[in-house]
């Protein structure tokens, strides 16, 4: 997604989630025997549901109806964008912050009155989503608990 647009597609604001989920497993994959502060479970847990996360995105950007994947969204340039975080704490919180913006995009599609098996896909993903936050949320109090 380009940084200049404000106003986009659903499709493409659902699109660019899905990578940056995407993104975010393999960061979290690839940091997770070294972490010194987030328990490696928690880093592989949260990359599987990530995962999981952006194959739903990439299931709604498909079969929501063309109403909802062209409906055009104010979308805040580099708001919850992933990038690299300097430790895997960081990539928890980093993770809470793109699922909210997730959360937050997927009650926006919703709001068109779309068909009630993608109003189900969002539904499901929101939860999904709310219950990995309160899962990393807990993980990072029982990490620092620990050291």
């Amino acid at each position: 997604m380009n940084n200049s647009e404000t106003f986009v597609t659903t499709g493409e604001v659902l699109s660019s989630f899905a990578q940056q989920c995407n993104d975010c497993c393999a960061y979290l994959k690839a940091n997770q025997q070294v972490s010194h502060t987030v328990l490696p479970e928690l880093l592989e847990w949260v990359a599987k549901r990530q995962a999981n996360i952006a194959q739903g995105l990439e299931r709604c950007a498909e079969e929501a109806p063309d109403g909802v994947v062209k409906r055009r969204l104010q979308f805040e340039p580099g708001h919850a964008e992933w990038s690299s975080p300097s430790s895997t704490e960081a990539a928890m919180r980093q993770t809470i912050d793109l699922n909210n913006a997730i959360v937050e995009a997927l009650s926006a599609a919703a709001e068109t009155a779309p068909p009630v098996e993608f109003t189900e896909l969002v539904g499901d993903l929101t939860r999904q989503l709310e219950g990995t936050n309160r899962r990393i949320a807990l993980g990072i109090v029982t990490s620092q608990d620990l050291q």
